[in-house]
């Protein structure tokens, strides 16, 4: 093994320049902070249901949808689906709850679906850190989640995810996903212990994995619907932290 790859497999992560080891780590402490958030600034939604919950987003800002539709697939009593175009499809209507998000605030498709909805008569709410979004929906009375600032998209995932659940959870569609989401970061944060970057890689998976993956060309399979989204998660993650080719 290179002394290249073996940086990136034990510490102190010398290719390591956006801080992944830490973010990844840090995923309960961002479950809690979100629901934190939730409690603290809950959803205004409309007072009627909507017949579809349409998700305007693109890349990391997409994903919680996906994930939530899929998680959900069995008790959702309406579609739940991701747009990622610069137009909404035809069934996008008055009827249709639009959600924006876009973690910038500045994604050029995700404005115009904002926009769109708009000219459709869709009533909106949108999740974003800040950027053009943020001011739109100021300017049009548009409710809208504030997301912690400060990290690539696809390391917030959990911050939007868990405020997406909740939105769905406020129209009355799911039951209150606090408790499963709190069992989740415990969890988390009891299996981290053997993935953190000090542990060797003779006790530690995560290392064991990537250095059986390093080199290879990957496909991923998912043996249902609902593990879709999970094996598009996985993928990316291996296309954009890894920089290996995944299918």
């Amino acid at each position: 093994m290179s002394t290249t790859v073996s940086s990136v497999l034990e510490p102190p992560f010398v290719l390591d320049s956006q801080g992944m080891a830490a973010r990844i780590r840090a995923i309960p402490e961002q479950i809690d902070d979100a629901l934190a958030a939730c409690a603290a600034a809950p959803w205004r939604v409309p007072d009627w249901s909507p017949e579809v919950l349409a998700v305007g987003a693109l890349g990391g800002s997409a994903i919680a949808a996906d994930l939530t539709g899929s998680l959900w697939s069995d008790s959702l009593p309406h579609p739940l689906l991701c747009v990622r175009e610069y137009q909404w499809p035809a069934w996008a209507g008055p009827d249709a709850l639009a959600v924006l998000c876009s973690y910038s605030g500045n994604t050029e498709e995700t404005l115009a679906l904002y926009d769109g909805a708009g000219a459709r008569g869709m009533p909106r709410v949108a999740m974003t850190t800040g950027g053009t979004l943020a001011e739109r929906c100021v300017r049009d009375h548009v409710p809208y989640a504030i997301l912690p600032a400060g990290s690539p998209p696809r390391a917030a995932l959990y911050a939007s995810w868990v405020r997406l659940t909740y939105l769905v959870h406020a129209l009355g569609w799911i039951a209150d996903p606090g408790p499963e989401w709190r069992e989740a970061s415990g969890l988390i944060t009891r299996r981290r212990e053997q993935w953190a970057p000090e542990v060797p890689e003779a006790q530690n998976p995560a290392k064991q994995l990537a250095r059986r993956l390093h080199g290879k060309f990957l496909f991923l399979y998912a043996g249902s619907d609902r593990l879709g989204p999970v094996t598009t998660r996985v993928r990316n993650q291996i296309n954009e932290n890894a920089k290996l080719l995944a299918h």
